[in-house]
């Protein structure tokens, strides 16, 4: 058999899941966080929108995944190569420059959540997939067994 569901009826249920979600982002507190000149640039992928524990040993229980109106949560967002936001419900909204260490940690949030392509200006942006291990050049991404491997477990 064979179920058809009409182009209306799908745009139907995401204005209604927007609507509910809606007010999950105007009760959090929002980061604007800007790259310092010269310390490097924001990355995006194919799913831009990265909803994380804050806590990163919480990120590592799959059992329990974050959802949007949960506190202890973030929602990271790069809007612009130079410019990016991270809401959350604890703490103020407020503004930061960010250095390379910061930039390369939100570009590895943004890689964790990327299902298959990664953007940025060029190959030179950092990441950090692991804070422990300090930034690495994105030229490097391609060969890095944990943004391979997670392609790999999506498929």
């Amino acid at each position: 058999f064979r179920v058809d569901v009409p182009v209306m009826r799908h745009i139907q249920l995401e204005l209604a899941s927007f609507n509910n979600l809606l007010p999950c982002f105007f009760h959090r507190k929002w980061m604007f966080v800007r790259a310092n000149l010269g310390e490097g640039h924001f990355i995006t992928s194919d799913h831009p929108v990265c909803l994380m524990w804050s806590d990163p040993e919480e990120r590592e229980h799959l059992m329990f995944p974050p959802g949007f109106g949960l506190r202890g949560t973030d929602v990271l967002f790069p809007i612009s190569k130079d410019l990016a936001l991270c809401g959350r419900f604890e703490g103020e909204d407020s503004e930061h420059q960010a250095n390379r260490l910061v930039i390369a940690a939100f570009n590895g949030g943004v890689i964790a959540y990327a299902e298959r392509q990664v953007y940025g200006p060029d190959e030179r942006f950092a990441y950090m997939m692991d804070l422990a291990e300090g930034p690495r050049p994105g030229a490097e991404l391609v060969r890095d067994h944990r943004f391979r491997r997670a392609r790999r477990d999506a498929e």
